[in-house]
């Protein structure tokens, strides 16, 4: 038996770079976790970027054969993404153009995150080598994660050995455990974890080697982990990590909301072609005119929004269009159109990205809060026209003349209007705006 079932915390963190002790009852104190860079506040006279949300999911997908790339990295440029705090016993470092995890005690378990969540099924990938330490020692992908207490692992063994377990409450509890699987070897193994519904199914360079079910099984946070057995000082490396949607997951899968055609609006109250470098928008860092006669919002910080205002006042009930071109960036990203602008910490948003996620916004003292979503939506690699409809508490979002997205809401009245885009797991994120137009919504 490799596994033993009591458990408790070592490092209780709150950041997902964790190790749990299968033996010894006693709490290790924690390392300090490595602060994040600083994002520098903008001019006052622009409205400060926000930080955006976790990653959107991506298209509800019918299959696996045509899931969709949610997210990768070869650990090839550092990330703020992961979670990186080491101490004595536990490293976790980027390094050669890989992620090295290692660990000193014996009975231990130590992961890594990704400090976004999804909100769907996943099938992730990811190459892992031993570079030192026995081969009773295992490697492997968490997924549902809800926090560095509660998620599940796939993990395998040089040796053959394979389990599939979760924690709950910050105790392991076995799920599947395996011996002797021959598509294992001493050296690079390329692992392929599905969690999907209520199954988890591991597969070993193309070969799989394990199923299980469990229904408590639901969306969040994915990462690495490893572990040692009864001997300690095991390092492993992983590369070329991948996130795969399959958009399965019946209980977070949001449908579009049923589809109309944009009709347009009554009297054209403003417009810009930005052709005008002095109509009164925004002009900041990344965000301004360019010139070729669009407007710029340029993102170069992970989950990051900003936006800009033309410094207008309408009154309740207006529609708004806008031209929107990806110039450069991963396929999750979003951008859109603000309207019931008050200030910085009050306006509300409707956006969508290249990988057909939509949603519909408001931003508070609170922060961001997301009022609706839906999945799925078409959209175009490169212009998509974008048409807003804003007015008598309903707030409705077009893609390209069909109806993507809708919601209610008793606070929406009339204010400025804007463009807003935001990055997620990839950066830079350049879109260009052109064409605005704002028309009174017609009764």
């Amino acid at each position: 038996m490799k596994k033993i079932v009591v458990v408790v915390i070592v490092l209780a963190l709150a950041s997902l770079a964790c190790g749990l002790q299968k033996v010894t009852p006693t709490p290790v104190p924690p390392p300090t976790a490595a602060s994040l860079p600083t994002k520098a506040p903008l001019p006052t006279t622009a409205p400060l970027p926000t930080q955006a949300p976790t990653l959107p999911p991506s298209p509800n997908l019918p299959s696996q054969s045509t899931r969709t790339l949610l997210f990768e990295d070869d650990f090839s440029n550092p990330s703020n993404l992961w979670s990186m705090n080491s101490s004595e016993d536990y490293r976790r470092e980027f390094r050669d153009g890989g992620l090295l995890m290692g660990i000193r005690p014996t009975q231990r378990d130590a992961w890594t995150g990704l400090n976004f969540n999804i909100h769907e099924d996943v099938q992730i990938e990811v190459d892992a080598v031993k570079t030192a330490g026995s081969i009773v020692s295992d490697f492997g992908v968490v997924c549902g994660m809800q926090n560095s207490d509660n998620f599940f692992a796939l993990t395998a063994g040089p040796d053959g050995y394979v389990e599939i377990f979760k924690y709950v409450n910050g105790k392991h509890t076995e799920i599947l455990t395996l011996h002797d699987q021959p598509a294992l070897v001493d050296g690079p193994n390329h692992l392929k974890a599905t969690c999907q519904g209520s199954t988890l199914t591991l597969e070993v360079n193309g070969q799989q080697v394990a199923t299980a079910t469990d229904t408590s099984l639901k969306p969040g946070k994915t990462g690495v982990i490893i572990g040692t057995f009864d001997e300690g000082g095991v390092n492993y490396v992983f590369d070329n990590f991948k996130i795969y949607g399959l958009g399965t997951q019946g209980s977070s899968v949001v449908p579009p909301a049923p589809a109309d055609t944009f009709t347009g609006g009554g009297e054209l109250l403003f417009s810009d072609d930005f052709s005008n470098k002095n109509s009164g928008w925004d002009v900041y860092k990344n965000t301004g005119y360019t010139n070729d006669g669009s407007y710029r919002i340029l993102i170069e910080n992970e989950d990051w929004e900003a936006f800009g205002n033309p410094y207008q006042d309408f009154p309740d009930g207006i529609v708004a269009e806008v031209d929107a071109t990806v110039v450069q960036g991963h396929a999750a990203n979003g951008f859109g159109i603000i309207c019931g602008y008050q200030n910085v910490d009050d306006f509300f948003a409707l956006l969508v990205g290249t990988h057909g996620f939509a949603e519909i916004i408001r931003y508070t003292d609170d922060g961001r809060n997301v009022l609706k979503e839906a999945w799925n939506v078409p959209t175009n690699p490169n212009v998509n026209h974008v048409s807003v409809s804003c007015g008598n508490n309903n707030l409705v979002l077009y893609v390209n003349g069909v109806e993507a997205l809708r919601t209610t809401h008793s606070a929406l009245t009339g204010g400025d209007v804007g463009l807003i885009a935001g990055s997620f797991a990839t950066t830079p994120v350049e879109v260009h705006f052109d064409s605005f137009e704002v028309r009174r919504l017609a009764q």
